[in-house]
């Protein structure tokens, strides 16, 4: 995954250079070393999060602004088909899901990773297809959309510590996802894939704490958003506190879903609720 890697290094060696700030300048601020910098900046070898942090503080750059320079180039065309796995994911269509994999499966690094993201949406992943998905997501130290995506796509199929890991450091390194709608979006359907997951292993201190979480970053406009969560708040009552009540909650909300003629996602919604309820 050495191309995967490389891009943080070059998107940070672009920053500086943008800004004409030298390498020794970190080395006298006590951020980092002119050689460590230098690796990472080559592809060689990655940060750590705190420093990689201290530094982008010290470039005067947002980590939000750092994951669009991170993914630049191919992102549009990436984010094209992630969001048509998206739409085919909640129309269930398996067919435009397969496409996409065996489409882009042998394109390359990044598009193999896209490829999986599809198969994942549609069937298990083969172990080897497995392990290629967790090292990408252990290596990520900025979650820019291309990385989201990935995650949002093989979320229920990935190691359970490595989610462990990741949900628990997820929301001290994305702390700039409320500035663009898209962005926020992603992250919240994540987290309630996430949710869902952890809910049906019956992880209850985790989903309380992502629940709680992802409330607080809902803007007011975030219809659809408040409606996953509704479900999982139902999910996870009638998991843990109340059966009745909280096939109650799921129900009302896959009725509200109907009512506004949001089939695609009431489907989605219906399908979790089938696959997971007992009547």
């Amino acid at each position: 995954m050495k191309i995967i890697y490389k891009k943080y290094g070059q998107a940070f060696h672009d920053l500086r250079v943008q800004k004409n700030i030298s390498l020794s300048y970190f080395e006298k601020q006590g951020i980092a070393t002119k050689s460590s910098l230098s690796n990472f900046e080559n592809g060689k070898s990655m940060l750590s999060f705190s420093v990689l942090d201290e530094a982008l503080q010290a470039l005067q750059v947002s980590l939000f602004d750092y994951s669009l320079v991170v993914n630049n180039g191919n992102l549009d065309d990436f984010q094209e088909v992630f969001l048509n796995l998206e739409e085919a994911y909640f129309q269930r269509n398996r067919k435009v899901l397969q496409n996409v994999y065996q489409e882009y499966k042998t394109e390359g690094e990044l598009w193999e990773l896209v490829a999986l993201s599809a198969k994942a949406s549609y069937t298990s992943l083969t172990q080897r297809e497995k392990k290629t998905v967790e090292k990408f997501l252990k290596g990520i130290q900025v979650w820019g959309i291309f990385e989201l995506y990935v995650l949002n796509n093989t979320i229920f199929q990935i190691d359970k510590s490595l989610l462990y890991r990741i949900f628990n450091d997820f929301w001290q390194i994305n702390q700039d996802y409320n500035k663009v709608q898209s962005y926020r979006v992603l992250v919240l359907r994540t987290l309630f894939k996430g949710c869902l997951r952890f809910i049906d292993e019956e992880d209850k201190v985790i989903v309380q704490l992502n629940l709680e979480r992802s409330r607080e970053i809902l803007h007011p406009t975030d219809i659809f958003n408040r409606v996953l969560i509704s479900f999982i708040e139902g999910y996870f009552s009638y998991k843990f506190i109340d059966v009745l009540k909280g096939k109650k909650q799921m129900k009302q909300t896959l009725k509200y879903l109907k009512s506004i003629q949001a089939m695609e996602i009431y489907n989605t919604l219906k399908w979790y609720y089938d696959t997971r309820i007992s009547e």
